[in-house]
C-alpha cells in the first residue's frame, strides 16, 4: 500500500512552485484556495513517494505549507499518477516543441545540445519556487485575494523570503517590485 499525502498552504490561497524530483524539475500547484469568511487555502495531493520526499525536504516545508492528511491508497494509484503527470498537456506540448526545434538543428548543433545537457553546469541549475528562468509569465493576482497595499506587501514577501520590508515602503515601491517579479495586483492598478 502507498500513502497519499495532502499538503495545504499556510498563508496564501494559491501557489506554484518547482521542485527537483529524480533530477527533473516538476511543477507543483496548490489549487482551489478561496477567499471566503473561512479563507480556504490551496492544496496539493500526491501518492508519489519521491515527490513527497522532495516537498518535505524543502526549506519552506512547515513554514509555507504543511501536511494536513495522509491516507493509504492502492499501489496502482501511484502508477496512474505517474502516467497522468507524463501525459500532462502542457508537458506534452513543450516536449513536442522541443522535438520540432531539435529536428531543425544540424548534426553538429544536436551534438552540442546533447553535450550541454549532460554537463555538470546544466544539471546543477538552481531551481526557485517561483518561476523557471526560461519562462517569465505575468501572474495576475485578483482583487478578492489581495485588496490592499499591505496585503500585496505580505504576498510579495511570501513569494520571496529574501525580500526586505524596507523595499516595500509604499504603493509605488510595491508595484515596482511586483513588476520585477512578474506579478500584477488588480487592486493596485
Amino acid at each position: 500500500m502507498a500513502v497519499r499525502k495532502t499538503y495545504m498552504l499556510i498563508r496564501v490561497l494559491r501557489k506554484q512552485m518547482y521542485v527537483r524530483v529524480n533530477g527533473k524539475v516538476e511543477l507543483v500547484e496548490f489549487k482551489h484556495g478561496r477567499s471566503t469568511n473561512k479563507n480556504m487555502r490551496g492544496q496539493f495531493s500526491t501518492a508519489r513517494p519521491e515527490l513527497q520526499k522532495a516537498l518535505e525536504s524543502r526549506d519552506d516545508f512547515k513554514k509555507k505549507f504543511k501536511i494536513i492528511a495522509t491516507t493509504e491508497v492502492a499501489d496502482t494509484e501511484v502508477l496512474e499518477e505517474k502516467v497522468e503527470r507524463r501525459s500532462d498537456p502542457l508537458r506534452v506540448e513543450a516536449n513536442r516543441k522541443k522535438e520540432e526545434e531539435r529536428s531543425k538543428m544540424s548534426e553538429t548543433e544536436k551534438a552540442l545540445a546533447d553535450e550541454d545537457a549532460e554537463s555538470p553546469e546544466a544539471t546543477e541549475t538552481e531551481v526557485t519556487d517561483d518561476e523557471p528562468a526560461e519562462s517569465k509569465e505575468t501572474i495576475t493576482v485578483p482583487r478578492d485575494e489581495v485588496s490592499t497595499v499591505q496585503a500585496a506587501k505580505n504576498y510579495l514577501m511570501d513569494k520571496d523570503d529574501h525580500l526586505p520590508a524596507s523595499k516595500l515602503k509604499n504603493k509605488t515601491e510595491v508595484k515596482a517590485v511586483a513588476e520585477e517579479m512578474g506579478i500584477v495586483f488588480e487592486a493596485l492598478e
